[in-house]
């Protein structure tokens, strides 16, 4: 854990890099110029059809009425738009994580293993196509997973808390992947990816949480680019001098110069 937390820390610090605040500009400008046209687009259809979905012959169903008379009537006026919103925001993130995986986690690890693991020898490949592949089949499955468990938001507290395990688990089954495919050889990820999963959805959870925080909802791509490769870095380097000592637990063999069978989703 305090490898994750340590991660988190300098994926914060590094974000206002100048280097790396351009990137999340260049980010940031492509998830709007994908999302400008296509909300412009569909935004007023998808509006009349939830209004239609959630009226009853053109009256206020029986469940709104009661959250209008339990949390006030703005609940009236806002359960379309919020409707809409709980509906787009899994593309919405999904889209983002897909633009971080090609335009920003090149760079970011170009970065990271520049100026903190020099020494660190790379036994992967480039694998742009396997990275994106990821990146769709991890949206798919979130984009699902959040339409298909949007009744339990009906449970009190479960609203609060299902957002950001879904969020948290694309960051993880994309930035996971995407940071050590050109270091680490198919052995080396499968055994990080295996004993250190449970601090990578730590970062992937406190990912989630800083998404919703202004102004840090602006500077996740690259926060989370940053925590994630210094992460699996770091221990990809300590897994390697431990193997120098000890000898290798079947992670020091180069493998193929890609990692792509083992793409987790």
């Amino acid at each position: 854990m305090a490898d994750a937390f340590y991660a988190l820390g300098r994926g914060l610090l590094g974000a206002f890099h100048p280097r790396m605040l351009l990137l999340t500009l260049m980010a940031l400008s492509a998830a709007i110029a994908v999302w400008f046209f296509a909300v412009w687009q569909a935004i007023d259809p998808l509006l009349s059809w939830v209004h239609g979905w959630v009226m009853t012959d053109g009256q206020v169903p029986s469940s709104v009425t009661f959250a209008s008379d339990l949390f006030g009537p703005w609940v009236k006026s806002m359960i379309v738009p919020l409707i809409v919103f709980f509906l787009l925001w899994p593309l919405v993130a999904s889209t983002a994580v897909i633009v971080a995986s090609v335009t920003v986690m090149p760079f970011v690890i170009s970065h990271v293993a520049r100026g903190s693991y020099p020494q660190l020898q790379r036994r992967g490949g480039s694998a742009f196509f396997a990275s994106l592949w990821q990146a769709v089949k991890a949206s798919a499955v979130f984009v699902f997973g959040w339409v298909l468990t949007l009744p339990l938001w009906l449970v009190p507290g479960v609203a609060l808390i299902l957002p950001f395990i879904w969020t948290a688990y694309l960051l993880v089954a994309v930035m996971s992947f995407d940071c050590l495919t050109e270091h680490a050889s198919r052995d080396e990820y499968k055994r990080l990816y295996d004993q250190h999963s449970s601090g990578a959805w730590v970062l992937g959870i406190a990912c989630a949480v800083l998404s919703v925080i202004p102004p840090f909802f602006i500077l996740v791509p690259v926060i989370s680019a940053l925590a994630f490769t210094h992460y699996y870095l770091a221990l990809l380097e300590r897994q390697r001098e431990s193997d120098r000592i000890i000898g290798p637990g079947g992670g020091n063999g180069h493998g193929d110069a890609t990692i792509w069978e083992h793409a987790s989703v």
